[in-house]
């Protein structure tokens, strides 16, 4: 692919506490959420947007040569992506400048990378070639900001600076932390300006606010001449913190492809080490903190596909110490305070995750001693009832009301549930059958014949019942939800985790294969499932504009790569010869897109409709982590 279609892609570092740099290839932000240096709040938890971007400008005698490029609402100035030779980014950020100087050039090689466990970020520049010494200016420019916001000129955001031989230190007045900015053999200017509405495309486009102000408290210079090379230290000040090395996957482990290799790194970009000593999987980037649906989705291809054991285990640590009332937290917030509850199936995925964590080697005595009580407590609740209308009647389990979107299909328009799905929704009971199923393997395992005799008697009438019920006849698919008096036959993805959790609720062969004939014709896609048959008449193909209309179109229709775990695991249970054909399809779709969004990552979900434009976060935890487990499991599978 040509490098002009590539710098609007955006690349992605992280360090293991939470923080991350990221922009485009061209270096010209397009979110609010783009930043050299974005960090936790060691008081507070919230990440802080503290150095916008450090912008490079070579001197050539009287010759000003901008290698950085500002997009304004009017106009774009400088524009520096002409000099931009190659670029890439993995595990480091590499940007190769050439800049033509009369009959000769400038070559530049500069790399990013973040050091592990601290906020830190090293910037590296060495000249491949020079014909004569040349001055380089950086021109660093503030935000001072909370991530989710956007900055302007204000005198509460003008920054203290005091400056100690290579070494400056900015002072937010927001803020308890400082900024360092050390870079060797520069001599600092303080030229204190504002710049004013530096656009964000991106915003604009998802009908938000898109100007910002950044402060530029002044400019470094250094002098350089061929094979030189100096590094920039930008790092914030605060109290040291450990984070362990994030262990897994043998270093002398190779993978089966360059695909698999650049997934693994993906992978890790989602751990983050937090204040409570635990591990967590971050849903996404870059706005998503830590939610338990998508972390106990995650969890077997994140944490072990990639032989992170250890990191599985405080994840469910932490998960645990949360319960309440039988249920696990839907979501933490940066601060990790304060969890909120309104989920039902985030639970019952919990189930899910430990049964695989015990099949990857996990440690048996942590399972029944440390986690089987939290499960009993669980099934204990979910039977007699508790909050959010959430219990057992007449075999089935229910859960919320007309208010409350409490299922994954959870979005609000107007604060009206686009998708209302309470009552008995399928995948909520295929998960409750599976739960019951996992804790009845556990007791069995433990010589509890009694009550294993009692879950297995309990599924066996959840599994009668819901085959009378959710089995529409007509249409040769299982319904979505059911509630008394009420029946929603809407072709969706969801029915398909009664066929592939561990224990499917669905087991006869001819059910099965109808409701994969539908599925894989209505709703697969090289990218993911679409949410909603596209016969539909709310179906909605494009997900943009503002933020109604983009609820209204997340789950009608809108593509998510992480329901391809469900259908590859029942396709290859059920029709495995379709499942090999679109497993091939995916892999090459994806192999492609990992150079389109977010450089070697997966978008959080895709347009509907063709070419299927990726969309929403461009780094998504459990798209890589479904996408790495279904590939580990089935693509050397044979019949």
């Amino acid at each position: 692919m040509a490098l002009s279609s590539l710098l609007d892609a955006e690349w992605l570092l992280t360090n293991g506490t939470g923080g991350y740099a990221s922009s485009t290839l061209s270096g010209s932000h397009s979110r609010r959420y783009h930043s050299l240096l974005c960090s936790p709040n060691p008081d507070s938890g919230e990440r802080v947007n503290f150095l916008s971007r450090l912008d490079e400008c070579v001197l050539v005698g009287e010759q000003r040569f901008e290698l950085a490029t500002r997009r304004y609402e009017a106009a774009v100035f400088p524009d520096g992506r002409e000099y931009i030779h190659s670029a890439e980014c993995s595990s480091e950020l590499r940007v190769e400048f050439l800049i033509p100087v009369g009959n000769t050039r400038i070559r530049i090689f500069k790399e990013l990378r973040f050091i592990w466990g601290e906020a830190t970020l090293e910037i590296s520049y060495r000249v491949l070639e020079a014909p004569e010494p040349f001055v380089l200016e950086l021109s660093p420019f503030f935000a001072g900001r909370g991530y989710h916001e956007l900055g302007c000129k204000r005198p509460q955001a003008v920054l203290e600076q005091i400056q100690a031989q290579n070494q400056v230190r900015f002072t937010f007045p927001r803020f308890s932390q400082a900024v360092l900015l050390e870079v060797e053999s520069a001599r600092y200017i303080s030229d204190p300006d504002w710049y004013y509405q530096f656009y964000y495309e991106l915003e604009r486009d998802r009908g938000f606010s898109f100007l910002e102000d950044l402060y530029l408290p002044g400019r470094f210079l250094i002098e350089l001449t061929s094979g030189a090379e100096v590094t920039v230290s930008c790092r914030v000040e605060a109290q040291a913190k450990t984070v362990p090395q994030l262990m897994g996957v043998s270093p002398n482990r190779t993978f089966p492809s360059e695909f698999r290799t650049r997934l693994s790194s993906s992978s890790s970009q989602f751990l983050t080490f937090g204040r409570d000593a635990h591990w967590r999987i971050l849903a996404g980037y870059h706005w998503f903190t830590d939610w338990g649906r998508d972390t106990f989705i995650s969890l077997p291809g994140i944490c072990l596909c990639e032989g992170r054991l250890e990191v599985a285990k405080s994840i469910f640590e932490r998960f645990l110490d949360h319960e309440k009332d039988g249920l696990i937290p839907n979501r933490f917030s940066d601060s990790g305070d304060n969890p909120e509850y309104n989920s039902v199936d985030a639970t019952l995925w919990l189930f899910y995750a430990l049964e695989n964590y015990l099949k990857a080697g996990g440690e048996k005595d942590f399972v029944f001693d440390r986690c089987l009580p939290v499960l009993e407590r669980i099934v204990e609740r979910f039977t007699a009832g508790t909050l959010y209308d959430i219990g057992v009647r007449e075999d089935l389990l229910y859960a919320g009301n007309e208010s409350t979107q409490i299922t994954w299909m959870d979005a609000r328009a107007d604060g009206i549930p686009v998708t209302p799905r309470w009552g008995a929704p399928v995948e909520l009971n295929a998960l409750w059958f599976n739960a019951l199923k996992t804790i009845e393997l556990f007791y069995l395992s433990q010589g509890r014949k009694r009550d294993s005799e009692q879950c297995r008697e309990r599924a066996e009438a959840l599994q009668e019942r819901f085959l009378k019920v959710f089995w529409n006849s007509e249409r040769g698919y299982l319904l979505d939800v059911y509630r008394e008096g009420f029946e929603d036959a809407s072709l969706r993805p969801n029915q398909l985790y009664a066929l592939s959790l561990p224990h499917p609720i669905v087991t006869e062969e001819p059910l099965a294969r109808s409701v994969l004939e539908f599925t894989r014709r209505e709703l697969f896609t090289p990218f993911g499932m679409r949410t909603l048959t596209p016969h539909d008449a709310r179906y909605c193909g494009r997900y943009q504009g503002a933020p109604t209309l983009r609820d209204r179109a997340y789950h009608q229709g809108t593509v998510w790569p992480f329901l391809l775990g469900a259908y590859f695991d029942a396709q290859f249970r059920f029709t495995p010869e379709p499942g090999i054909a679109d497993l091939k399809r995916v892999v090459e779709a994806f192999e492609q897109h990992l150079d389109v969004a977010g450089i070697g990552q997966i978008s959080e979900i895709f347009d509907g409709d063709s070419p299927h434009t990726p969309r929403g976060a461009i780094a998504q935890a459990w798209s890589v982590a479904e996408i790495i487990r279904i590939f580990d499991t089935y693509s050397g599978w044979t019949p």
